[in-house]
């Protein structure tokens, strides 16, 4: 895969949070399902002016838990050490 963006306009794009196509500064555009790899994940996007193709590259940056979850049920991980105050 040949990536034809500058990095100026990588740059940009990446700065605005992907509000536009990178190619033509449209903000009318469409994504794909995701793909997950690892702690990172990916996604075609495209263009409906443009139909320009582009793909939006994440990475983990946090985890939560769902609200619901019983703090009793998280319990050490192999070669974890117990949270203070937490369960063993």
């Amino acid at each position: 895969m040949s990536d034809v963006l500058p990095k100026e306009r990588k740059e940009k794009y990446i700065k605005s949070q992907g509000d536009h196509c990178p190619f033509c500064g449209n903000p009318d555009f469409e994504g794909g399902s995701l793909t997950v790899e690892g702690g990172s994940c990916s996604q075609e996007v495209s263009c409906l002016k443009c139909e320009g193709v582009w793909w939006d590259c994440y990475t983990l940056t946090d985890v939560v838990a769902d609200s619901s979850m019983d703090p009793e049920n998280v319990k050490p991980i192999k070669d974890e050490e117990p949270s203070p105050g937490g369960t063993t």
